[in-house]
């Protein structure tokens, strides 16, 4: 199992960018307290495909400035969707970071591999599902897992 997330969309906190690590690795630790997951069977990872700006995140903290930011120092390359909402233009088209990211791990790990789409931005998660979920093993809990709630 792969949790992968850009940390574009954390609830409560907004767009917190490569420190948004701790949400994939938080949510694989339930999965294995909870639900017998075997840790060495799981991987944690962040998309950094670059960070918005204060107006982005609850606390309107300057993160991609702070010292301490391991993260890509520039903004999120945002393009308008064909319906008209801001997206990451790094996940769409021929180049898609995310259909590159998916395509490796399947390669890696085999077809098998649940891949898991954590907290990226509503305007990115519902095409991204549709995009993927008949490609991939792949699962959107904040969008899946809150409807079946």
């Amino acid at each position: 199992c792969i949790v992968f997330s850009d940390g574009g969309r954390i609830l409560g906190l907004g767009d917190l960018g490569a420190w948004g690590m701790g949400i994939p690795m938080g949510k694989l630790d339930l999965y294995t307290v909870c639900g017998g997951f075997n840790p060495q069977r799981s991987v944690p990872v962040i998309i950094d495909a670059g960070i918005c700006g204060p107006d982005k995140n609850t606390d309107r903290l300057s993160i991609r400035e702070d010292a301490l930011y391991t993260g890509m120092k520039q903004g999120r390359k945002l393009c308008s969707s064909p319906s008209g909402t801001s997206v990451n233009e790094a996940y769409y088209g021929q180049k898609s970071l995310i259909q590159e990211f998916m395509k490796a791990a399947t390669d890696v790990f085999g077809p098998r591999v649940l891949l898991q789409f954590e907290d990226f931005n509503s305007n990115d998660a519902f095409p991204l599902l549709a995009e993927y979920r008949d490609k991939f093993v792949t699962y959107n809990d904040d969008i899946q897992g809150t409807a079946a709630v």
